[in-house]
């Protein structure tokens, strides 16, 4: 097989909506995580792997750890005019940044991120590429010179041959990382991550950060439902009978 190209989208989201209690910087979104893992995994049939991410320069540190994890490359698209874009001004900035990566084979994206839960910005960034997507991916492997994929639909799963160039998108998270040597590590920080602003992509200022946003942030307000708790007694049939009543 030839070496192919995968170029895998990573967000970087606060710790702490991962881990509890842990506020010490940022880590890899889970469902780009899983999306990453499942690239690796192909790189033993000669795929190379390429993670690209949107963000401040602080997402560094998490891009040097998917190179850690065995990615080849790793891509930063960062510009204080690409701050508060929504979805649709973020799969802008994504597309214009695989415009500058070149040709690809397959872009591998998580369903959403933790820190949004949109789910938009893959599907809309494999609108502005122009390229065929498969959402609720569960699993790929290699099969000859192509990708079998296996994904959910109406249907139920589905099995088949993937054409490139074509987006997946992973429908699973994972919170754990798979196991880095310290050596692996320190080869991580030393290779260079490409960053490119808004001139470096050529980028129409218009589309990007807030004013390229079409979602707009009106006000934010608190609320909280209150639950009221009923405590059960009786007997084991009666707790069981009154039970079902309140289910049905």
């Amino acid at each position: 097989m030839n070496r192919l190209k995968i170029v895998v989208c990573v967000k970087p989201v606060k710790k702490s909506l991962i881990y509890d209690n842990d506020d010490s910087g940022l880590d890899i979104n889970p469902y780009d995580l899983k999306a990453l893992t499942s690239a690796l995994a192909l790189k033993q049939y000669g795929f190379s792997i390429i993670c690209l991410s949107m963000g401040a320069m602080a997402s560094e540190s998490v891009l040097r750890r998917c190179i850690a994890m065995g990615a080849d490359e790793a891509v930063l698209l960062s510009d204080e005019r690409f701050a508060g874009s929504d979805t649709f001004a973020t799969s802008y900035v994504l597309s214009m940044g695989i415009g500058k990566i070149g040709a690809f084979d397959y872009l591998f994206c998580g369903e959403k991120a933790i820190d949004g839960e949109t789910g938009q910005t893959s599907v809309g960034l494999a609108a502005r590429l122009n390229i065929s997507y498969f959402t609720n991916v569960r699993m790929v492997k290699t099969a000859e010179d192509k990708l079998l994929v296996s994904y959910n639909d109406q249907r139920g799963m589905v099995v088949m041959h993937l054409e490139s160039p074509a987006m997946l998108v992973f429908r699973d998270c994972i919170t754990d990382e798979p196991p880095v040597s310290l050596l692996a590590l320190k080869k991580a920080k030393k290779q260079s991550i490409i960053v490119y602003n808004a001139d470096d992509l050529n980028c129409d200022s218009r589309q990007c950060g807030q004013e390229g946003s079409k979602t707009k942030v009106i006000d934010v307000i608190g609320y909280s439902k209150e639950r009221q708790g009923e405590v059960i007694d009786g007997s084991i049939c009666e707790k069981a009978e009154k039970l079902l009543k309140i289910i049905s």
